[in-house]
């Protein structure tokens, strides 16, 4: 088992991590020196549609540290950043691999892109290294995401209002740990689904009446479901419908 230890000293502000492979056995006189955190400093870009009419203040960021091997585990590092009036930003982050996100957007909006120095690490990250800061980070959100929505039939096309949907990328490759290319919803009060999709890339996409806690991460679990899932794919600010059938044995 591969596990992600993590240790901190209040006093100085320092942490440490360490991903260690625990194989049955005690592990003794483990060594861990901890480093003063790293700023990562940037801007919010808005893609906007219109004139839009929200305040800096209204985008709250989260920023994850992860292990490498071990993403879908990782911690942050004190509060969330503050968004500053002139959309500037610098926030605290544990040296390591370091992912943004949002822990809440105005309504509409949606994570574009993050990108250090115009490339863009949306998905891989931004590998920070002890005792060197990161500037130059853009973080783009856009009021105009690309959307797949739609209804679930039996069939023999009766609608349904209690399924589960699952979205995942063609390409194996994007389905590692908190992938923005792997995910799942269920229906709405009305019986219909609604997902913001990453787009540019091509999809699968699957209604079922029951999933397991957290089964959709599993890789096996999506290509077991693989064969029996709608494909289609979304291109920038598209919005697409589908009616998809209730697949009952996965």
């Amino acid at each position: 088992m591969r596990a992600f230890v993590s240790a901190s000293d209040p006093k100085e502000s320092e942490t440490a991590s360490m991903l260690i492979t625990v194989a049955g056995r005690d592990i003794a006189n483990l060594r861990m020196t901890t480093a003063p955190p790293v700023h990562i400093s940037g801007r919010i870009v808005l893609d906007a549609v219109g004139t839009p009419s929200v305040a800096p203040s209204a985008f709250h960021l989260t920023l994850t540290t992860a292990a490498v091997g071990l993403r879908s585990i990782g911690r942050g590092l004190g509060e969330s950043p503050v968004v500053r009036d002139d959309w500037t930003f610098v926030a605290l982050a544990m040296p390591g691999v370091n992912d943004f996100r949002y822990s809440s957007l105005p309504a509409g909006w949606s994570l574009k892109a993050v990108r250090v120095d115009g490339v863009d690490v949306t998905d891989i990250g931004i590998d920070c290294k002890p005792q060197h800061d990161v500037r130059g980070v853009e973080i783009e959100v856009t009021n105009h995401p690309a959307t797949l929505s739609g209804t679930v039939v039996t069939d023999r096309g009766e609608p349904l209002k209690d399924y589960i949907v699952i979205v995942f990328a063609q390409d194996e490759q994007r389905w590692t740990p908190r992938s923005r290319y792997v995910l799942t919803t269920p229906a709405d009060q009305d019986g219909r689904f609604t997902l913001i999709v990453p787009p540019r890339a091509d999809y699968l996409a699957i209604a079922l009446d029951d999933v397991d806690q957290d089964a959709w991460t599993d890789p096996e679990f999506l290509r077991r479901i693989r064969d029996r899932a709608t494909p289609f794919s979304l291109t920038e600010g598209e919005t697409r419908t589908l009616t998809l059938k209730l697949v009952t044995e996965p």
